[in-house]
């Protein structure tokens, strides 16, 4: 049963709750356009469906089912009950070192799995993190309505993404699967400092900025904050993709060596033991 709570709003399409019948259960279902009326909506929602067809991972919203009527695709996913990541920072302010570490470290696992997949995400952001549950130690990556199979042979020109986090060789029209790693960069400021490092009162000056890199570290929040985050967020913030890291490359950075194997081994076996469980009640129920 499609509940009236709405959950968020995706680049193609509004998420709402949705309760099993028998089970009660929880999913979000995703609702996509796919009229005649609006093509580039109902290419979107396509891309979107083929997108996450293709994945299968820990961080990232676990697709359930798909079905669709004349006009609009229905996508079942897991439901996750905590907070956007977005939200949980405008209650918490900024988050330690640590904290920000396992979040780091997760979305780059992520971003690294969909690499791999040649699957560029083009809108990193706080807002497409949610939080796996309440305990608020797992994120999963949601709303793939601008990915974008990639080529390394052939750039990327369309501008996509979110003003805040997009990157200079995005604005250029000229782009390859890096604009994702600009976009953890930012993530990482915001998370540490609670604001985004490229502010202004227009549009034109917030890209200004990104385009001359203009950001600092001023004010006592990061005075709290060590040398080497403040360098791996200049790493990731590099202006020049062919200097910036892939995912796999941040991975090995020195600020994350501090988060141990072990912590990230029990961060992926939690994942994993939620996804098995899950599917086995899914497949009992079948």
């Amino acid at each position: 049963d499609l509940k009236d709570c709405v959950l968020g709003h995706g680049v193609s399409g509004v998420v709402r709750l949705a309760e099993h019948r028998e089970s009660a259960e929880k999913y979000a279902i995703k609702t996509l356009s796919i009229s005649a009326s609006n093509l580039k909506k109902a290419y979107m929602s396509r891309n979107e469906v083929d997108t996450y067809l293709q994945l299968d991972h820990p961080t990232i919203v676990r697709l359930v089912d798909v079905f669709e009527d004349a006009e609009k695709v229905y996508i079942v996913m897991e439901f996750s009950s905590g907070n956007e990541l977005y939200d949980q920072l405008i209650n918490e302010k900024f988050l330690d070192e640590y904290r920000a570490k396992k979040l780091i470290l997760q979305m780059l696992e992520c971003v690294v799995y969909c690499h791999n997949k040649r699957i560029c995400h083009r809108d990193i952001k706080l807002e497409n993190w949610v939080y796996s549950n309440q305990k608020l130690n797992l994120v999963k990556l949601i709303d793939f309505g601008f990915s974008r199979t990639f080529s390394s042979n052939v750039p990327m020109t369309a501008m996509h993404g979110t003003i805040y986090y997009v990157s200079p060789e995005v604005m250029d029209g000229c782009y390859r699967e890096k604009c994702d790693i600009w976009s953890i960069g930012v993530i990482l400021y915001m998370v540490l400092s609670g604001k985004p490092p490229f502010t202004g009162n227009a549009d034109y000056q917030i890209l200004l900025r990104i385009k001359n890199n203009l950001y600092d570290f001023k004010g006592p929040v990061w005075n709290k904050v060590s040398a080497e985050a403040k360098e791996f967020i200049k790493l990731l913030l590099q202006p020049s993709p062919a200097e910036r890291p892939s995912a796999r490359e941040a991975l090995q950075h020195r600020w994350l060596r501090n988060v141990t194997e072990e912590t990230l081994s029990q961060l992926v076996r939690k994942l994993l033991e939620t996804i098995f469980c899950q599917r086995l009640i899914d497949e009992l129920l079948e």
